[in-house]
């Protein structure tokens, strides 16, 4: 079953307990605003992560550290992997990740 949870103002969590596998919707930086040198976006993010933490969830990074995206929605913004460290399954089955693309509105998972 996947869950979805607001992180804060521009970040959404899509869940799945039984796999240990999510997505986090991260909003485009163009869109990003500036205050007080610091963006808006980065500070909402690390508040995102802080969230998920909490929860047992902590982002996917690729071999070089970077944020492992799997695909973009409709709007543009990207999906970032989400990984549980109590997962009951092994990974998710093909169906779970079409639910999960389809909870985040997913266009296609090749970033």
């Amino acid at each position: 079953m996947v869950i979805s949870v607001a992180l804060g103002a521009f970040h959404v969590g899509h869940l799945d307990a039984v796999s240990g596998h999510g997505l986090l919707l991260v909003p485009r930086g163009e869109d990003d605003v500036v205050l007080d040198g610091e963006s808006l976006f980065s500070l909402c993010y690390r508040e995102a992560l802080l969230m998920l933490e909490t929860r047992g969830w902590r982002p996917r990074h690729d071999e070089e550290g970077r944020l492992s995206y799997i695909g973009c929605t409709e709007s543009g913004t990207l999906a970032a992997e989400l990984v549980s460290g109590s997962p009951i399954t092994a990974a998710p089955d093909p169906a779970t990740r079409e639910l999960l693309y389809a909870a985040a509105g997913i266009l296609s998972a090749d970033a």
